[in-house]
């Protein structure tokens, strides 16, 4: 849950995050958990605001952009997908200030538990997403669905998705094995809507669904994915590296 609460007042329980660009006058450094200056409106937008109520709606949408753009996000919605979050504030107005804006703005991005429901949608994504670069594979959306139903059939089957303003832009979904070292769990899909793509999106999924199995007691995580292009470095960055021990074999028929 995001609340937002005035610095200088009673602060309802959660993680403390200040979303203010300036530290407030008189607040002790013990009374925050986290100073996250990077994602509150730009110094020029700041300014032209002012606090002046009349310009809130404008500010609203300006910030909106900023936010949209702004890579610092990345580490708040996290956060706000692990615990209770209070974003904290000093303006005098409780309505239109920044901390308002940005609850919004999160309350927008939602990341939840994959569903059949939605297994057009997926398939949608799934075309669009796998039919670009690098795969350049020739997806249409009804063989994407059935490709996806048969994934979510199966019993070990975990996933997630990606929702914005009520819309799935982007899912992750992978089963989970059983060897001799333990359960490990194996990415099969993980695709964003590519007009989503480039927002961290693909990032949060991963991070979500990794520290998820981890939770459920796995012990490693595996994919396979395109040999060039930007793929491998994206992995290699959340900490994946090439398997040495084993090797990927096919066979036409």
């Amino acid at each position: 849950m995001i609340s937002i609460s005035r610095v200088y007042g009673t602060i309802p329980p959660g993680y403390r995050i200040l979303v203010d660009r300036l530290w407030p006058r008189g607040i002790k450094k013990d009374s925050i958990d986290l100073w996250l200056k990077e994602v509150a409106p730009s110094e020029d937008l700041r300014k032209w605001f002012d606090h002046i109520p009349e310009r809130f709606d404008e500010f609203k949408r300006r910030y909106f952009e900023e936010l949209d753009n702004n890579p610092a996000t990345e580490e708040l919605i996290g956060i706000c997908n692990r615990q209770d979050v209070v974003l904290l504030y000093a303006a005098k107005d409780k309505e239109r200030n920044n901390a308002a804006v940005l609850k919004e703005w999160l309350e927008r991005m939602n990341i939840k538990p994959i569903t059949m429901d939605h297994l057009e949608r997926y398939g949608q994504i799934y075309a669009e997403a796998f039919s670009g670069p690098p795969w350049n594979d020739p997806w249409k959306p009804e063989g994407a669905e059935i490709h996806i139903r048969e994934l979510l059939e199966t019993k070990t089957s975990y996933g997630l998705e990606y929702v914005i303003d009520n819309q799935v832009v982007g899912f992750v979904l992978g089963t989970s094995m059983l060897f001799h070292y333990g359960r490990t769990f194996e990415i099969n899909d993980l695709a964003v809507d590519p007009a989503y793509q480039k927002r961290g999106i693909a990032t949060e999924l991963l991070n979500r669904c990794i520290a998820d199995v981890k939770e459920r007691g796995m012990v490693g995580v595996h994919l396979i994915t395109a040999g060039e292009g930007v793929l491998p470095g994206f992995y290699e960055k959340h900490g994946f590296e090439k398997e040495t021990e084993v090797i990927l074999m096919g066979k036409d028929l």
